[in-house]
C-alpha cells in the first residue's frame, strides 16, 4: 500500500516534465548588424555560426530541420532574447577551454515527437537563462559546460549518456531519463541551487565525484529493472529537502505523516538492484536514505560518529514503514575520504564599488565577488550603518534616501569576511531657471513661430513642462511650443517647469496684428490642436516632440502635424543639424549615432513653416562585466587568454583595465593574456572604464614537481641556463605607499581637455597601474591615462587610485 501510493505521487511529479512545442514554418533569415548577426526562421541546409560574425542575435525561433546540422564555432556568443533553437537535426556546439560558446537567455529544445533522431553535442558551453530540453534525442555528451539560471534541464536519451565536469547553478527542473537499456555516468559535476535531480529508466547508474550544494533530493525512478546504482565519492552539503506527506493504516485508523524527501531516494526502483553508496560526505542532519532495497552505505563520512544521530537519518526496516530492507552504514569514516571533493570554504570577498556617489531616490546594485567563486556556502548578510541615508536589501540593491554618508557592508555567512562601500548621497540636481528664445514676438494673424527653452542647469533631468496662453482667442500654443496667431490683440504664452516641489516659469508676450483679411479663422480646441482655416495652403506646422533624450543606437519617430487639415500640399522636408550625432529619414524616423546634441528640423514645402526638436544623445552606460572564467590552474611558464562580456552588449564605452593582484606571480596585458611568472596565487581583475564594474579570475600557478627546488634553481642559474621565471621568484614586490596629483582643484571651460599627472611613491613600485574615475561622467570624462575631457557645465571629482584601492588622490574640477 505504501509503495503504490508513492508511485502515483511520483508519476504526477514526472508528468510535469512533459512539454508540447510548437513548430515554426518561417524561412531562415539573416541580417547583418553592426552589433552582430540577427537570425530567425528555419535552417534547411548545413550552417556554421562563426566567431567572426558573433554575436548571433535571435529575432525569432530557429528550427533545425531533420538531417541538417547547425555547427557553432568556439568563441561564438548567442543572444536568445527568450527565443528557441529547436533541433530536429544535428546541433553541435563544441567550444574549447580558451574559447567558450555562450548562450544568453536562449531556449534549446526539441519537440516531443516519437522517433525523433535529433543529435546534441555540447562541450565547453556556458548557458545563462532559458532552457535545455532534448527529448527522445541522441545526446553525444555534455562536458565542461556551465549552466546557470535554467528553467528546465531535461534530457531523454536512447543511448548511454555521459555528463561530466559541468556546473549546474540555479536549475528549476533537472530531469534525465532513458529507455531502460541505457547507462548513465554523472561525474565530476558541481550542482548548486538545483531544485531536485530526478533520474528515470537507466540500467546502470554511476553518480561519482560530484558536489551537491543547496540542492534538492537525488531521486531514482523506473518502470524497468535497474541493474546497479553506484553513488560514490560525492559531497552533499546544505541539501534542500522537499516536504511531502503520506498515510499509514493502523487498524481502523489512518495516520497522515508530514515528512521530507531524503537526500537519496531509491524508494521507486524495480528489480532489487545492487546499490552502493560509499565514500560520500554528508554534512546535513536531514534524512539521507530512504529505500525499498538493501543498500551498502558503508565507509561514508557523516560529520558525526554518533550512531543515534545517524540512525535518525536512515529509513529502513528498523523504522515503522513496513520496509523489509536494510541500509548498512557501518563501518563509518571519521574523516572525509581523500578522493571525495572537499568543502570549499570562503577565503575573501570584494564589492564592485569601494565608494559611490548617488542622488536622492537613485538605486544601484552592489555585486559581491566571493573568493573562491565555487565556494559551497555563498550566503551574504547585507547591512547599512545609516538606513536614514542609504538602505540595502538582501540582494545588494542600495537605495539613496537622504543627503549624507552611509557605509554598506556585505558579510559572508561562511567565515565572516566583510567588504564595504561608502555611499555619498547628494541632492538631486534641480531646475534653477528656465529661459525662452523669445521674450516678445509680433506676428501676423494666422502666422506661427516656435518657442524653444533651456533649463538651467542642463544636468537637471527630473522635470516636466506645460505650455499655456492667457488669451487663447488671440494666440494658442501647442504641446511642442508652437505658437499660432488666431486673433488680433495681445497674449502671454507661459512655460511652467515642475521639478518636484520646485516650479519655474518663463513667459513670452505675443502681439498679433491684422494680415489684411476680412475675418478671423475659426478655431476648434482639441489635443493636439486642430485649426480649421478656410484655405488650401499650409499655415502652421508642429512636431510631436520638442525635446528628446535618447541613447546611442536608439531610434524614434517624429510626427509632423500640418495645419490646416484641408491643406493640399502636406509634404515635409526633414533635416538634422548634426548628422554625426543623429540622422533623420524622409519619414521623420530619427536614429542616434553618437554622443552629442543635434536639432531635428521639419519644414513644410508649402510656405516653408518650420518646427524643431532638440535632441541629446547620451551614451549607453555599462551595467556589468563578466569574465569567461572565475578560476584557473596553470603550470609555471604557461599562459592563457581571458575574455569578457560587457553588459549591455551595445554599451558605448567598452574600454577595460586589466590588473593583477600579484604581478610577481601572474601578469596580464591589455588584451587579457595571462602569463605565469612564479608559483603561487593571484587574482586577475578586469574593470570597466565606464562605471568601474569589475570581475575577477583566481589564478593558481603550480610547477611540474609541485614544489620548487630552490637549490636546483640556483645551480641551474649558475650553470648559465636561461631561467627567467626562476629569477622572478626571488624578486621582491615593492608596494605603493602614496599617490599625489599635480592639481587638487581645477577650473576649465566646456569642451576643453587637460591631463592630470599622478606621482607614485616610491618611484620603484612594482605595480604602477592606476585606476581613474570621474564622479560625474556627464560633466567630465577621464581615460586610463588621466586625460580629462569636459562635456557640460558643472562639477566633478576626478579620483586616481592604486589597483588595490588602498591609496588614492582626488582633484575637484569645475566646468564653466
Amino acid at each position: 500500500m505504501f509503495k503504490v501510493k508513492f508511485r502515483m505521487f511520483n508519476t504526477l511529479l514526472l508528468f510535469l516534465f512533459i512539454f508540447q512545442l510548437t513548430i515554426t514554418t518561417s524561412n531562415y533569415k539573416v541580417k547583418a548588424e553592426t552589433t552582430g548577426i540577427q537570425v530567425s526562421g528555419n535552417i534547411t541546409t548545413d550552417t556554421v555560426w562563426t566567431k567572426e560574425n558573433s554575436p548571433y542575435i535571435l529575432q525569432g525561433d530557429i528550427q533545425i530541420k531533420n538531417g541538417v546540422t547547425l555547427t557553432i564555432e568556439p568563441g561564438v556568443e548567442v543572444k536568445g532574447n527568450d527565443y528557441s533553437i529547436r533541433n530536429f537535426g544535428n546541433f553541435v556546439a563544441v567550444g574549447t577551454e580558451d574559447e567558450v560558446i555562450s548562450f544568453n537567455n536562449t531556449k534549446i529544445n526539441t519537440g516531443h515527437i516519437s522517433g525523433n533522431t535529433a543529435r546534441f553535442d555540447l562541450e565547453y558551453v556556458r548557458k545563462d537563462g532559458g532552457e535545455l530540453i532534448a527529448e527522445q534525442s541522441n545526446v553525444e555528451g555534455i562536458e565542461n559546460c556551465d549552466f546557470r539560471n535554467i528553467e528546465k534541464f531535461v534530457i531523454s536519451n536512447s543511448k548511454d549518456l555521459e555528463i561530466k565536469n559541468n556546473a549546474f547553478y540555479n536549475i528549476n527542473r533537472f530531469y534525465l531519463y532513458s529507455n531502460g537499456k541505457s547507462n548513465l555516468e554523472f561525474s565530476f559535476n558541481k550542482l548548486k541551487n538545483v531544485k531536485s535531480v530526478m533520474l528515470q529508466d537507466f540500467n546502470i547508474i554511476s553518480i561519482c565525484y560530484n558536489k551537491f550544494s543547496k540542492t534538492g533530493h537525488l531521486g531514482f525512478y523506473t518502470n524497468y529493472t535497474i541493474s546497479q546504482i553506484d553513488i560514490l565519492n560525492n559531497l552533499f552539503y546544505n541539501i534542500n529537502n522537499i516536504e511531502y506527506s503520506y498515510t499509514i493504516s493502523n487498524g481502523n485508523n489512518v495516520d497522515v505523516v508530514e515528512h521530507y524527501y531524503p537526500i537519496i531516494d531509491v524508494s521507486e526502483t524495480e528489480g532489487n538492484p545492487i546499490i552502493n553508496v560509499k565514500y560520500n560526505s554528508f554534512y546535513d542532519e536531514d534524512t539521507v536514505f530512504w529505500g525499498i532495497n538493501n543498500i551498502d552505505a558503508s565507509s561514508n563520512f557523516w560529520n558525526t560518529t554518533d550512531v543515534n544521530l545517524i540512525e535518525k537519518r536512515i529509513k529502513d526496516n528498523n523504522d515503522d514503514y513496513s520496509i523489509p530492507y536494510t541500509i548498512n552504514y557501518l563501518p563509518m569514516l571519521e574523516a572525509p575520504n581523500p578522493d571525495t571533493p572537499s568543502f570549499a570554504t570562503v577565503t575573501g570577498i570584494a564589492l564592485n564599488y569601494t565608494e559611490k556617489t548617488m542622488k536622492q531616490g537613485e538605486t544601484i546594485k552592489l555585486i559581491a565577488n566571493i573568493e573562491p567563486a565555487d565556494a559551497d556556502e555563498d550566503g551574504l548578510i547585507w547591512s547599512s550603518d545609516n538606513d536614514n541615508v542609504a538602505r540595502v536589501d538582501g540582494d545588494g540593491n542600495v537605495t539613496a534616501a537622504n543627503i549624507g554618508t552611509a557605509t554598506i557592508s556585505a558579510k559572508t555567512v561562511d567565515g565572516g569576511f566583510t567588504d564595504s562601500c561608502k555611499i555619498i548621497v547628494k541632492e538631486i540636481t534641480r531646475v534653477e531657471d528656465v529661459k525662452l528664445n523669445f521674450n516678445e514676438k509680433t506676428i501676423k494673424l494666422g502666422e506661427n513661430f516656435q518657442l524653444d527653452f533651456d533649463v538651467i542647469p542642463s544636468q537637471a533631468r527630473h522635470w516636466t513642462h506645460k505650455w499655456s496662453s492667457n488669451n487663447p482667442a488671440v494666440a494658442i500654443v501647442g504641446l511642442s511650443g508652437q505658437v499660432i496667431g488666431v486673433g488680433i490683440g495681445e497674449a502671454v504664452i507661459t512655460l511652467t517647469i515642475t521639478d518636484g516641489e520646485n516650479i519655474k516659469k518663463a513667459s513670452c508676450k505675443v502681439k498679433v496684428e491684422s494680415n489684411g483679411a476680412q475675418s478671423n479663422p475659426i478655431i476648434v480646441r482639441e489635443e493636439p490642436i486642430i485649426i480649421k482655416v478656410d484655405t488650401k495652403y499650409v499655415t502652421a506646422l508642429t512636431l510631436n516632440e520638442i525635446r528628446k533624450i535618447t541613447n546611442v543606437g536608439d531610434s524614434f519617430q517624429l510626427t509632423a502635424n500640418i495645419y490646416p487639415d484641408t491643406a493640399v500640399d502636406k509634404r515635409v522636408k526633414w533635416n538634422s543639424s548634426n548628422t554625426k550625432v543623429a540622422v533623420v529619414d524622409e519619414n521623420g524616423k530619427v536614429t542616434a549615432l553618437d554622443i552629442g546634441d543635434a536639432v531635428i528640423e521639419a519644414m513644410s514645402l508649402d510656405g516653408g513653416y518650420k518646427a524643431t526638436c532638440k535632441l541629446t544623445v547620451e551614451p549607453i552606460r555599462v551595467n556589468g562585466i563578466k569574465l569567461n572564467e572565475s578560476k584557473r590552474t596553470i603550470k609555471l611558464g604557461e599562459s592563457f587568454n581571458l575574455t569578457y562580456e560587457i553588459k549591455p552588449y551595445n554599451s558605448s564605452d567598452k574600454r577595460v583595465i586589466w590588473e593583477s593582484s600579484r604581478p610577481d606571480v601572474v601578469s596580464v596585458d591589455e588584451n587579457g593574456k595571462v602569463i605565469s611568472l612564479k608559483s603561487g596565487e593571484g587574482t586577475i581583475i578586469v574593470r570597466t572604464v565606464d562605471g568601474n564594474y569589475t570581475d575577477m579570475c583566481k589564478v593558481i600557478v603550480t610547477v611540474n614537481n609541485v614544489q620548487e627546488n630552490k637549490s636546483n634553481t640556483t645551480n641551474q642559474i649558475q650553470e648559465g641556463k636561461d631561467y627567467n621565471e626562476n629569477r622572478r621568484i626571488n624578486e621582491k614586490t615593492v608596494e605603493i605607499t602614496n599617490i599625489k596629483l599635480n592639481k587638487t582643484s581645477l577650473t576649465l571651460k566646456k569642451g576643453s581637455r587637460y591631463k592630470l599627472l599622478a606621482t607614485i611613491l616610491p618611484s620603484n613600485a612594482t605595480n604602477k597601474k592606476l585606476i581613474w574615475i570621474s564622479s560625474n561622467t556627464k560633466v567630465i570624462k577621464v581615460d586610463i591615462n588621466g586625460n580629462i575631457s569636459t562635456l557640460n557645465k558643472g562639477t566633478a571629482i576626478i579620483t586616481v587610485k592604486s589597483i588595490d584601492g588602498r591609496y588614492k588622490a582626488s582633484c575637484k574640477v569645475t566646468v564653466i
